[in-house]
């Protein structure tokens, strides 16, 4: 009974121990999987990382490529359009400078002609005369609009007062025409204000026929009364006729 008990014995420790042997083998090959498992996953994590750089660097090459070209272009683009502006501009200063030396010159023109004369006559006339739209009594006669001869009771609207103006200054100035046409624009302005007001003067027109300014001034400054007095608002009208004469 002894020796079987004693076999019995051994037989459970040989099991034991191939037991703990498979446990043992069990676990290496589970740690042989598991080291197997790490050096992969370790070799794609080290490819991953290898990869990466090269992409980071491809990358970076491009950006150093493309941005500067980039920058680069939008410069190129922005001094065009600079350029572009800043000949426009002086494209339409030199129109301008052209259009206003061709205005001068058309201007200049202008003033030498007689209708720029009945163009400032009238302006200084519509100044310095009342304009009234129904006759009244005028000395020994019936005026209406600018002091022009007229009936009792008549009326008349502003556009015909202004044809009225127009048509007395045009006929003063072809009164002096006929005497001397070589004065200058700024003369026969003076001259017709002056014989709008006080009528037609031979003496006046034959002094400066002959260039003789200081005459003319003088003979425009004597008509400075009405009603045989002294009047300042005639004596303002002559300073400044004179004025224009002069100028």
């Amino acid at each position: 009974m002894i020796k079987i008990k004693r076999k019995n014995n051994l037989s459970q420790n040989k099991r034991d121990r191939i037991i703990e042997n498979k446990h043992s083998i069990n676990l290496n090959n589970e740690v042989s999987t598991n080291q197997r498992l790490d050096a992969r996953t370790k070799r794609k994590l080290n490819r991953q990382v290898d990869k990466l750089p090269m992409i980071w660097v491809i990358m970076l090459t491009l950006a150093m490529i493309i941005i500067p070209l980039w920058f680069s272009q939008q410069v190129t683009e922005q001094v065009e359009a600079k350029e572009i502006k800043v000949e426009k501009i002086v494209e339409i200063k030199e129109d301008k400078s052209i259009i206003i030396a061709d205005l001068k010159e058309k201007a200049d023109e202008y003033k030498k002609t007689d209708s720029y004369v009945i163009d400032e006559a009238i302006k200084f006339l519509a100044t310095h005369e009342w304009v009234r739209y129904k006759a009244y009594p005028d000395f020994k006669q019936w005026s209406i609009c600018y002091w022009n001869k007229s009936i009792k009771w008549a009326t008349a609207t502003h556009e015909e007062c202004e044809a009225m103006l127009e048509t007395r200054v045009k006929t003063e100035l072809l009164r002096i025409n006929r005497i001397w046409d070589n004065l200058k624009p700024n003369q026969k302005t003076a001259l017709i204000s002056f014989m709008y007001n006080t009528g037609y003067n031979k003496r006046v027109l034959d002094y400066a026929r002959k260039w003789d300014d200081a005459s003319v001034v003088y003979l425009m400054s004597l008509y400075n009364t009405a009603w045989w007095k002294w009047h300042k608002g005639l004596q303002n009208r002559r300073y400044a006729e004179i004025a224009i004469y002069k100028s």
